[in-house]
């Protein structure tokens, strides 16, 4: 009984065997240029995407580079707006101020 089991589980192995072969000769000779095409067109479309993302970049830059440097600017010149308007006020007051002890000493000289 056993024996039989044997011999049959060997022909069934040299079966499986066989259809391997076959399969792997099967798939030896597929043309994988469908294929081969297919990746080209990705790797096309890769380095297309790429260029693209670079060149994306770079104008981002460039946009914020130009976006701080006109904020320096503004900034710059608020402040100096700010220095020469605080300027004058200081000018106007130490007048005023000069004028009220102009004021205040003519009258205790008199």
């Amino acid at each position: 009984m056993t024996e039989i089991f044997l011999v049959i589980i060997i022909l069934l192995l040299v079966v499986a065997i066989s259809l391997l072969i076959i399969l792997l000769r099967h798939r030896a000779d597929s043309d994988l240029s469908p294929l081969r095409h297919r990746f080209d067109s990705l790797e096309k479309s890769h380095d297309r995407i790429e260029r693209s993302l670079r060149n994306d970049i770079a104008k981002n830059r460039e946009e914020a580079s130009s976006n701080a440097r006109q904020a320096r600017e503004e900034i710059s010149n608020t402040l100096r707006a700010f220095g020469d308007s605080l300027q004058t006020r200081m000018t106007d007051i130490a007048g005023l101020q000069k004028n009220q002890l102009d004021v205040f000493s003519q009258q205790l000289t008199e």
